[in-house]
């Protein structure tokens, strides 16, 4: 905190928007010119690979093919193709975050996962929250649907009967009201 202010200082990125971006990385088309950065993170620590590992890693200084084992193992994970348990994911999402955050200048994508909503972002949210809105409406009318098939249901079974009803009630109405004198 400064000194002064009782303003707390937060991560740029909080973990929802950690996946949100892996999940965009691994999803767009990407290729990666340099794993030198890579080999940096390991190297120094800042990531500290996740085990166990179904392929051996020595320790540092990782190999060029360690170092790209690990970041694609870290890419399958993410992506669900390795079984692996809630905490690994966890990790493996952050760790994965931390070597796209610093393999920025390596990494060619055709969607930057670190860049604003683009239109195309926006049309797919607006499109989601259309179909989602359909969707209500649909069940919605539906029930409408329904609640008049079982009125025309009543009627068709009641409706000579109520017919009825209405012309007793219409001939006896002036003496319902009526008291004896």
């Amino acid at each position: 905190m400064d000194q002064g202010t009782s303003e707390e200082i937060t991560p740029v990125y909080s973990y929802a928007d950690k996946v949100k971006r892996v999940k965009a990385f691994i999803a767009s088309k990407y290729q990666i010119s340099n794993y030198t950065s890579a080999s940096r993170i390991l190297d120094s620590r800042l990531v500290d690979p996740v085990l166990p590992l179904p392929f051996s890693m020595t320790r540092p200084p990782y190999n060029l093919t360690e170092t790209i084992s690990y970041f694609n193992w870290l890419i399958a994970t993410c992506a669900g193709t390795q079984k692996v348990s809630e905490s690994v994911l966890k990790q493996a999402t952050e760790q994965l975050f931390t070597f796209l955050i610093f393999m920025r200048n390596d990494i060619h994508t055709d969607k930057d996962p670190f860049a604003s909503p683009s239109i195309e972002g926006r049309l797919d949210f607006i499109w989601d929250q259309l179909s989602e809105l359909f969707k209500q409406l649909e069940s919605r009318d539906k029930k409408i649907t329904d609640i008049i098939e079982k009125l025309h249901l009543l009627l068709k079974t009641y409706g000579p009967t109520l017919e009825q009803a209405r012309k007793d009630y219409e001939r006896n109405a002036g003496k319902i009201g009526e008291r004896p004198t």
